[in-house]
């Protein structure tokens, strides 16, 4: 007698959380490339160049430049730490906010 495995289909989001997933899976990807790319400028400003990470990150956005400054030198953390909290804040509310203005 022949044994059937049955396996559960995955989960799938329907409405608004597949319009949600979809787009801000776009924008995840997106997002990445460019925080990949702006990463390897940091990293090579503040270890090759030399340069202090708050002149290195505000050379490539100033409002980043601000949040790593605010990490690094009023919280104390280290400046690849202050990078990803400013990469992780820029990443969401860029999303929400394009999301508020382009589907309002």
């Amino acid at each position: 007698m022949p044994v059937t495995i049955v396996f559960p289909e995955p989960w799938r989001p329907t409405g608004m959380a597949s319009v949600v997933a979809s787009a801000f899976g776009r924008y995840l990807l997106v997002g990445c490339a460019a925080s990949a790319v702006h990463y390897a400028i940091l990293i090579a400003l503040v270890e090759r160049a030399g340069a202090a990470a708050v002149t290195a990150a505000a050379l490539g956005a100033a409002a980043n430049g601000a949040l790593v400054g605010i990490g690094t030198l009023l919280a104390g953390l280290h400046y690849l730490s202050a990078q990803l909290l400013a990469t992780v804040f820029v990443l969401l509310s860029g999303f929400l906010l394009n999301r508020c203005w382009s589907f309002a």
